[in-house]
């Protein structure tokens, strides 16, 4: 996945000032005095914060610097990226080495352990790697009995000399030497199920430390059989979708689960649902009479917000007589002017007797200078925006006519329009361009504000006799675009020149 040619200035002076930089563990390894070397790791990895580093890790890797200085290293081959953690999924890499044709992976233990739970590890580590399309070496040193064991591409778990991991950093070609976070990225770990249903099958994801904390206590709830209503809700990207998904395939290992799903997707949700025979999906949105959903030992709704207020009070009915277990996915928008809301399933759901509700914060898939233009041009607040949006673009047009033709022109730049109350789409456009603002993500995203939307007590509104769903669904296409926006105003000039001054400042 190519990384975005622009950066918000913000992120800018965050990466300059605090790369992430490789350790020599050399040189670290030369002082005694645990408090000299958390000064010097800092130095050398420049770290917003001080490393809590443990006094047997620092054994460990000088018992490792030694066996590799007998085998003929010199220091400036002992370049190792220490501690490394991914910022939002909490997964940490004790070494790493990194190099245009191959990566080094070094865990490190000191006491025993089992063979299975360190080759787990490294399977582990080998899949976060994967992404990065260079050829992976793993290896764990067990400082306690002073033991290199390697994984073997075949997936065997091998004892080996230091001579084989010093042939491996001597054959390392172009040693990274700058930010390791210009590689390994949150986003490429984190997905939507319905989006790459075929990843999701084969297990090739993994949860943030919220994710898993979430996860957690509502499966001990369900066990416990101490709230019967729960749900979590997030702004869009933060995985509410995939995390919802993880909890259906755990809590069907021996029964099986009905998912009621409100969106869209209807060739992956087939996919999904011929492969997980456990699981059956429903349609979220249908305002009649349930389906047969007798059988099912959980249930669980994603996108809750935009169920039927008819649909949820039937589930809530059904599975408080029949106690059975009930999981609710839903978008936070507390950017959104409440008049502009119709929230009546989730009030529904909320009012359930023991309900209990968890708040999801971290944002993956949505970078940071999207969500804060996003969440400017909701709610227009003239304090507190950042006034540099670099990767957002503002556009104005006077009639349909020049509409269609900008937003040609940003489709032939591998924008995707994502409409929400187009009646007059003409087939100039092409349908494989177009998308309906449900669900799914795009790398660039472009929107249509008309005539219809102004601001009033700084919120963003659409006109009565257009339905206030236009501003929800604004919302949430806008939040479907991963590296770029694109708004194009048509024949609305007080509406260009508030967004202009989101944009550009007063």
């Amino acid at each position: 996945m190519a990384r975005p040619a622009k950066k918000a200035l913000s992120q800018l002076l965050i990466m300059k000032g605090y790369d992430m930089k490789p350790n020599n563990i050399y040189a670290l390894t030369r002082l005694t005095n645990n408090n000299s070397i958390q000064k010097m790791e800092r130095q050398m990895s420049a770290r917003f914060r001080f490393l809590k580093i443990k006094e047997w890790e620092i054994e460990g890797i000088s018992k490792l610097v030694g066996h590799l200085m007998q085998e003929k290293a010199t220091v400036n081959q002992l370049g190792f990226y220490y501690s490394y953690q991914v910022p939002k999924l909490g997964k940490e890499f004790d070494l790493l080495r990194v190099g245009s044709d191959k990566i080094i992976n070094i865990e490190l233990k000191s006491d025993i352990v089992s063979d299975d739970k360190i080759k787990k590890q490294l399977v582990q580590n080998r899949y976060y790697l994967g992404f990065l399309g260079r050829s992976i070496r793993s290896y764990t040193y067990i400082s306690k009995i002073d033991r290199l064991v390697r994984l073997t591409n075949s997936g065997k778990l091998i004892d080996v000399g230091f001579d084989v991991l010093m042939d491996d950093i001597r054959s390392l070609e172009n040693p990274l030497s700058g930010d390791i976070e210009e590689l390994i990225r949150e986003e490429d770990y984190i997905f939507s199920p319905l989006a790459e249903p075929d990843r999701f099958l084969n297990n090739e994801y993994f949860l943030t430390s919220q994710q898993k904390d979430i996860a957690y206590r509502i499966t001990k709830n369900i066990s416990d059989g101490v709230a019967l209503f729960q749900g979590f809700t997030g702004a869009p990207g933060t995985g509410k979708t995939l995390l919802l998904y993880d909890l259906a395939m755990s809590l069907t290992v021996k029964q099986s689960a009905a998912i009621f799903h409100c969106g869209s997707f209807p060739l992956e949700l087939k996919r999904l649902d011929e492969r997980l025979k456990r699981i059956d999906f429903f349609d979220g949105t249908i305002s009649g009479p349930l389906p047969d959903i007798s059988g099912y030992s959980v249930i669980l709704i994603d996108e809750g917000h935009r169920a039927s207020k008819v649909m949820m009070e039937n589930i809530c009915e059904y599975a408080a007589s029949h106690k059975i277990p009930v999981i609710v996915s839903y978008d936070c928008e507390d950017v959104i002017a409440t008049a502009e809301l119709k929230r009546e399933s989730i009030h529904v759901f909320e009012s359930q007797e023991g309900f209990v509700k968890y708040r999801m914060t971290n944002r993956i898939r949505t970078n940071a200078e999207l969500s804060s233009f996003i969440h400017c041009l909701m709610h227009y607040d003239r304090r507190n925006h950042r006034r540099y949006f670099p990767s957002v673009n503002i556009m104005y047009a006077r009639d349909d006519e020049e509409k269609n033709i900008i937003l040609s022109s940003l489709i032939d730049d591998g924008y995707m329009y994502i409409y929400e109350n187009d009646n007059r789409l003409t087939n100039t456009l092409g349908a494989e361009h177009i998308d309906k603002a449900v669900s799914g993500e795009y790398e660039k995203v472009a929107m249509v504000l008309d005539e219809d939307f102004y601001y009033d007590d700084d919120y963003l509104r659409s006109r009565e006799n257009h339905g206030k769903r236009r501003v929800v669904n604004v919302f949430h296409g806008l939040s479907r675009g991963k590296e770029a926006l694109a708004v194009v105003v048509k024949n609305n000039e007080e509406l260009i020149e508030n967004i202009l001054s989101i944009v550009q400042g007063n």
